[in-house]
């Protein structure tokens, strides 16, 4: 059981707990823990759920509805909580101790100042299986994360769940297998989702808000998957001016998987980046500003647009440095990361009428790319879409629907398709990209096809392209 050296004897009303499920305020973490009470057993009829939930009562709240932002009652310092008690008493505190504890009903989190690592919640199953619901307010938008969940063993499983008319502001890192983050409709989240390669068999289910992140690491600023077993099912969200950056390697401004499989549906991409701006090798890149998709299989974005996303390289100095896919990079894995080797996939689904428009690619690069076993002739290329050694893109245009890549008119990398060249036939076998048209519908590309060099299948409807 985890117990910092302020023990906090918050015990949730969930109907009969038979107290199995506990939190507690760790001043070594500076975050509230929720533990699991009861100690790791073999039995199998042991009792293995546990749950907390942080509640919030809104009279008359629809469920679709988003709930309006509660302000805290206080200026909060570095690494204050500060809550809301049931009765609607206020109270802030350096610390929470018996002493000064309730059934938390809104939660703010601050973590300025040097070295903080504030974090609201921190999730361990300790071998079992836990259940955490907010259904009211985290507010960590100044810390670290508004929920962790601790790394644990193959035998964990836990479930965050947001629940409807919730807001949960910052971000969410996953450091367990087995975990399920599930945002319901009318929750509201806004932060990054970070997935780590320890994280295996993570599913991530509803909808997201991310404005203005910064990957520190270099990508994925909204949604980072490392694991290649896990997947995500993403509907209804927002990914607008997130940026991913480095010196030398910036991969999917907003969204990166290294394996795993996502689902978008009805979903924006506005104004994501990735950029690098002091390379010093011919592998040096900027992939993917809105998405990296790398090895992951059956990844399917409906109804998704894509908008004034960028993949750029300055400060290249004569080397093949690149930036390709402006708003996505599809790329083939080696499994050097993931243990597992794998082409990677993409289908866009498009049921109403959509345009791709402003996506760009930059590099001033002026050597010879190298993508690990593929080339290209420029440093340049793929302002809407790049697929990357044997990578596959199908276009499935519903109806009579059109989706419309590139403005008429549309000139050089913008909103641009290409694709790299193999070297040999070491990698992936040596194989060309693919572009598949399916459905009844239309897909009219006024934008450049000069730099792709696969195959392309129209199997169903109409395919245009006005380029010359």
């Amino acid at each position: 059981m985890l117990v910092g050296n302020d023990p906090l004897a918050i015990l949730f009303k969930e109907g009969n707990m038979n107290k199995i499920y506990k939190t507690f305020f760790n001043s070594a973490r500076g975050c509230i823990v929720v533990a699991n009470e009861l100690s790791t057993s073999k039995s199998k009829s042991a009792t293995k759920t546990v749950v907390a939930s942080v509640a919030m009562a809104v009279a008359g709240l629809a469920c679709a509805a988003a709930p309006e932002y509660i302000t805290p009652p206080t200026k909060l310092e570095a690494n204050e909580f500060s809550f809301v008690e049931n009765s609607g008493k206020t109270n802030s505190y350096k610390t929470i101790t018996s002493t000064n504890s309730s059934e938390l009903e809104n939660l703010w989190v601050t973590g300025s100042g040097a070295g903080s690592k504030a974090t609201g919640y921190w999730v361990d199953s300790d071998g079992q299986e836990a259940t955490f619901t907010n259904s009211g307010l985290i507010d960590a938008k100044e810390a670290t994360a508004a929920i962790a969940v601790q790394q644990g063993t193959s035998t964990d499983k836990n479930t965050i769940l947001l629940s409807s008319g919730s807001q949960t502001l910052g971000n969410i890192l996953i450091d367990a297998p087995n975990t399920t983050l599930n945002m319901e409709d009318g929750a509201v989240y806004e932060g990054r989702i970070f997935v780590s390669k320890n994280a295996s068999k993570t599913a991530i289910s509803g909808t997201q808000k991310a404005e203005g992140l910064t990957a520190s690491n270099g990508a994925g600023a909204a949604l980072f998957l490392a694991p290649a077993d896990s997947s995500a099912s993403i509907k209804n969200a927002l990914y607008s001016g997130n940026k991913a950056s480095g010196a030398t390697v910036a991969m999917g401004g907003a969204v990166y998987s290294n394996g795993s499989p996502i689902y978008f549906e009805n979903t924006v991409f506005d104004g994501n980046s990735a950029a690098i701006t002091a390379p010093s090798k011919d592998t040096d890149a900027a992939t993917g500003g809105a998405i990296q998709i790398k090895g992951s299989p059956d990844t399917v974005f409906k109804d998704v647009v894509f908008t004034n996303n960028s993949a750029t390289v300055t400060g290249a100095d004569g080397k093949g440095a690149y930036a390709f896919g402006g708003a996505i990079n599809v790329d083939y894995s080696t499994g050097s990361a993931t243990g597992v080797k794998r082409d990677s996939d993409v289908k866009f689904i498009i049921t109403k009428d959509l345009a791709y428009t402003g996506n760009t690619v930059s590099s001033d690069g002026t050597g010879k790319p190298d993508t690990w076993g593929y080339t290209h002739s420029h440093t340049q290329a793929g302002g809407f879409l790049f697929l990357d050694r044997g990578s596959v893109a199908t276009f499935e245009v519903q109806g009579a629907a059109t989706l419309t890549i590139g403005e008429k008119g549309t000139t050089g990398d913008t909103d641009s398709i290409a694709s790299s060249m193999p070297n040999n036939t070491t990698v992936n076998g040596g194989q060309h990209a693919l572009l598949n048209k399916t459905g009844t519908g239309t897909l009219l590309v006024n934008s450049d096809l000069n730099k792709y060099y696969g195959t392309t299948d129209v199997q169903e409807g109409t395919m245009h392209v006005t380029s010359e």
